[in-house]
């Protein structure tokens, strides 16, 4: 069996989720608001959220906020600094960046995401 294209899987996902239930709905598949919200989401429920994009600096500020020591994350994987795969924004299509923006639209809101 091969692997999908990158534009296979978001295909499966979009089509799947007019009859997949969120209990139904793998974890990493599920929005992130879901496990940072109450039940009127996407109001969120938590104080800050770190991003990805901006590691170091947050985990700075969630040390500060409880007065921990500042440490140096190391950056284990580092794929795209060796040239093995394209930056992520490249696997997208405009037909892709629609369904993820329509899978996601909670999230790209609940975190001032732009997509």
């Amino acid at each position: 069996m091969r692997t999908p294209t990158f534009t296979e899987f978001v295909k499966w996902h979009y089509e799947r989720r007019p009859i997949m239930k969120i209990k139904d709905l793998d974890a990493a598949m599920l929005p992130h608001s879901h496990f940072v919200s109450n039940k009127d989401y996407p109001e969120l429920t938590i104080n800050h959220v770190g991003r990805y994009e901006t590691l170091q600096e947050d985990f700075d500020k969630i040390c500060d906020i409880l007065s921990l020591p500042k440490e140096k994350l190391s950056h284990l994987n580092q794929a795209r600094k060796y040239g093995k795969y394209p930056p992520y924004r490249s696997y997208y299509t405009e037909e892709t960046k629609a369904m993820i923006a329509d899978l996601y639209q909670i999230d790209i809101e609940a975190f001032g995401y732009k997509f």
